[in-house]
């Protein structure tokens, strides 16, 4: 159960972290909006208030005048040009502010759908960890058993009869644990039977059992026949001078 409660753990934590950054992110997106709307109704107020064109006639003299009217006709045509002039300098300002709300609307939308991306990208990851946690449930038949009971956490949520199925699985598990460890160690010890009968088999022959010791280098790796016909031990190439057979 260990790495069961371990992997467990890992999922639950990374479900939680992506459930908290989902509505870290909504909250987010949530502001970008309200600021998009704010930036949007402003726009449409100060086209409403300011008309990007406007029309001012000027006079044109006609007729000859009197010296006196030709003056204050003069004045009034430089006063209304500099109205003109101003009004155009106040377009434009108000022209290069919509262009620069326009630009800032835009760029919010586009961090809006970015965020957005990454939301839909961590509600599939969290959908995955769920799913995850299900499968896991319902390979144990625990039914109203959920993976934190079943290492160990929560347990105040459960009722008798919860505890007393829940005490029945962990008994079936210890069972199985023994049972797979007892498996392991016989086929541990019947490797090791193995290899010990291996090794009291020549290695010239494979065939016939050890039975003879050689000196000087006191190994014990063949036969007596095979022993007959080497000169030399075939584990460190020692000169034999002398076998010992032993039953």
């Amino acid at each position: 159960m260990s790495k069961l409660e371990q992997t467990l753990k890992k999922e639950q934590s990374q479900k939680i972290k992506a459930q908290d950054t989902v509505t870290k992110l909504n909250v987010s997106i949530k502001e970008k909006d309200n600021i998009i709307a704010s930036l949007s109704q402003a726009l449409k107020i100060s086209l409403k208030e300011n008309p990007t064109s406007t029309s001012t006639k000027v006079s044109s003299p006609g007729k000859q005048q009197s010296p006196t009217s030709s003056i204050k006709d003069l004045t009034e045509m430089l006063s209304q040009a500099e109205l003109v002039d101003s009004q155009r300098l106040k377009n434009a300002a108000d022209g290069f502010v919509y262009k620069a709300m326009e630009i800032q609307i835009q760029e919010l939308n586009r961090e809006k759908e970015k965020l957005m991306e990454t939301v839909e990208q961590l509600q599939s990851k969290t959908t995955e960890f769920h799913n995850v946690q299900s499968l896991i449930e319902k390979r144990f038949a625990v039914d109203s058993l959920k993976v934190e009971h079943l290492v160990g956490d929560k347990l105040e949520e459960l009722n008798m009869k919860d505890l007393d199925r829940l005490e029945e699985i962990h008994h079936k598990g210890l069972k199985a644990v023994g049972m797979a460890k007892q498996n392991l160690l016989t086929q541990q010890l019947l490797k090791l039977q193995k290899e010990k009968e291996e090794s009291q088999i020549c290695l010239v022959c494979a065939d016939r059992s050890i039975n003879t010791i050689l000196l000087p280098c006191k190994h014990r790796c063949l036969c007596d026949q095979c022993s007959n016909n080497l000169s030399s031990c075939p584990l460190c190439r020692s000169v034999i001078s002398d076998k010992i057979k032993y039953y």
